[in-house]
């Protein structure tokens, strides 16, 4: 025989260790999305070069194209964070209160840990908007972007 605070401390390590792959997963889709994430912004600025061409020859600067570039992945990141933020709200509280339901007759308490996700959502945005750093960098030595005066 246990007692309640055994039992329960012992039911809570089974259930961490079987969400230990879940987490390696997790990890892994991190770095896939990073590295897609650097990917798509290399193939837009490789479709832009002529646009950046066109930027520097009208006098801006590398870093001012690069600001630029900054800027756009910063608001791609936030749109795809805020849309992720709402997307997965909703599908848990579904999963929580419908799915569970109808599946298994009982339920669960719902819980936003609000503290968590907002830090995870503000790691995501400073990841996926300095994923854009190294495709600038690319760009601009492949298409010397960053060489010498606009003029040049």
């Amino acid at each position: 025989m246990r007692s309640q605070p055994q039992l329960k401390k012992r039911v809570m390590r089974i259930f961490h260790q079987s969400f230990a792959i879940t987490y390696a997963l997790l990890g892994i889709s991190l770095v896939v999305s990073v590295i897609g994430v650097g990917n798509t912004l290399l193939m837009l600025l490789v479709e832009r070069k002529e646009e950046f061409r066109l930027m520097r020859a009208m006098g801006f600067s590398f870093n001012d194209i690069r600001k630029m570039l900054l800027l756009e992945a910063l608001w791609m990141s936030l749109t795809g964070t805020l849309l992720g933020l709402v997307l997965g709200t909703g599908v848990g509280w579904i999963i929580v209160h419908v799915i569970n339901r109808q599946a298994f007759g009982w339920t669960i308490l719902w819980s936003w840990p609000g503290r968590t996700i907002l830090l995870l959502a503000l790691a995501l945005l400073v990841v996926s908007t300095l994923a854009s750093l190294l495709p600038s960098l690319i760009l601009g030595r492949r298409n010397g972007l960053n060489r010498g005066t606009p003029n040049e």
